[in-house]
């Protein structure tokens, strides 16, 4: 056995290593789970969380297969650092590895085989309900794919410009209640465009009203920087598996949202978006599914980032966060702590009035410029005694109104019979055609 294998002082110290190695293969532990790296240290998973990459001070990476209790897997010593400056491309511009490609190949190379899962009496009770022979398969196919894509690692940093800065300064006419977000981001976009840097922007909490276009400015934020968006329900997050990844060891394991975007994207700077965060409804009582925001939001951990299915360290510190909520109380402190809380107000009347004209465009648009450029004052004064978001619905079924008519024009009575029709009243219906006269 290895544990009991005496040094012979005759040899160099890497020939003791090499002798150590193949003791080590020959112990029949190897059999059971146990899958050595030379110089490595063991690590028991009944120690760590069984869902989650371990976070062992002093040690750089967990090889092997996550979240299967019992099983012992080995780390190397040396801590890796990550060089959190960007290189510069052929073209002028930042960019960097969002993976390292070696940290994949050990992970296949070292992959246990799924006979050994299979037949192994350290799989816990949740391993034993899946098909590891398949969910492995996935896994090894996977990262394979990953290896083969032809973009290799490298992702393009956002670097601010004067179309990025014109496309911003835009969000003033689109968004009017959000000057001081947009007046934030252009401050950072010029100190990016001055200094050449990658653009950064702090993770905030849009926190405000519900209906007054929070979600709405995330969509157009990520239009206006040219990035793609991964758009998060907070009441459909229920695990923080959708986001982290689940392991092999899961039934119906995955990579998670965060990863998928990285990879699936030309650049490290996707725009995630959480929309209505206070209303998270975690499926276990003991778990949050907020609680992967302690590591995205913090700079340092975001640059290992580690999804639990894929297994190996990602690039995250490079992408843009925003939340939307309408009350902050339900939220962890220690959440709070990492996102700058910006409070939203509803907009007055002189904003209404600019968001009402920027939703009959919008909705004329969808059907296909069929109504008068322009909508009359009288019907904007109808929509804007309402917020956005009821607004942007009257305005649907106020062109059903028209249309029905056979008119271009809008008329202040669609507005009102629309804003009925949402409110339930009698006429409203009658005049839509859902009851008979």
């Amino acid at each position: 056995m290895a544990g009991s294998m005496k040094k012979n002082p005759d040899l160099s110290e890497d020939q003791q290593a090499q002798e150590a190695d193949e003791a080590d293969k020959a112990d029949p532990r190897h059999k059971r789970g146990r899958f050595p790296i030379p110089r490595g240290k063991a690590v028991n998973l009944d120690r760590v969380p069984d869902r989650g990459c371990p976070e062992t001070p002093g040690l750089s990476e967990l090889v092997g297969i996550r979240g299967i209790s019992g099983i012992k897997l080995f780390v190397r010593n040396e801590p890796d650092e990550v060089d959190d400056q960007p290189d510069f491309d052929v073209d002028g511009g930042p960019a960097i590895d969002l993976y390292d490609e070696d940290e994949i190949r050990r992970k296949l190379g070292i992959k246990p085989s799924a006979e050994c899962l299979a037949g192994s009496d350290v799989l816990g009770e949740q391993a034993r309900s899946t098909n590891a022979s398949e969910a492995l398969a996935e896994w090894d196919a996977k990262l394979r794919d990953i290896l083969d894509d032809p973009r290799g690692p490298r992702r393009q940093l956002i670097v601010a410009d004067d179309p990025l800065l014109d496309r911003l300064s835009s969000l003033h006419a689109e968004c009017p209640g959000f000057a001081q977000v947009i007046d934030l981001i252009l401050r950072a976009a010029h100190l990016s465009q001055a200094t050449g840097s990658p653009l950064r922007l702090p993770a905030m909490l849009l926190a405000g009203p519900a209906g007054i276009g929070k979600t709405h400015f995330a969509r157009r934020l990520a239009g206006a920087l040219g990035v793609p968006m991964e758009f998060i329900c907070g009441d459909l997050l229920s695990d923080r598996g959708t986001i982290t990844g689940l392991n092999t060891s899961w039934r119906a394991a995955k990579a998670g949202r965060v990863a998928a975007a990285l990879l699936d994207s030309t650049i490290a700077s996707p725009l995630f978006v959480i929309d209505e965060v206070d209303k998270v409804s975690p499926i276990h009582i003991h778990e949050n599914p907020l609680a992967f925001l302690h590591t995205v939001l913090e700079a340092e951990n975001a640059q290992k980032f580690c999804d639990e299915y894929l297994s190996f360290s990602l690039r995250a510190d490079h992408c843009f966060w925003i939340l939307t909520a309408n009350e902050t109380e339900s939220l962890l402190p220690s959440i709070l702590d990492r996102l700058l809380v910006l409070t939203i107000k509803p907009p007055d009347q002189v904003a209404m009035a600019v968001i009402a004209r920027n939703i009959y465009r919008d909705a004329n648009a969808r059907q296909a410029n069929w109504f008068s450029p322009e909508p009359s004052e009288e019907f904007i004064a109808v929509l804007v005694r309402h917020n956005p978001r009821k607004a942007s619905r009257i305005m649907d079924y106020a062109m059903g109104f028209a249309a029905a008519d056979g008119r271009r024009d809008l008329s202040p009575e669609d507005a009102a019979a629309a804003a009925a029709l949402l409110e339930g009243h009698e006429s409203a219906r009658r005049k839509a055609g859902f009851l008979a006269p």
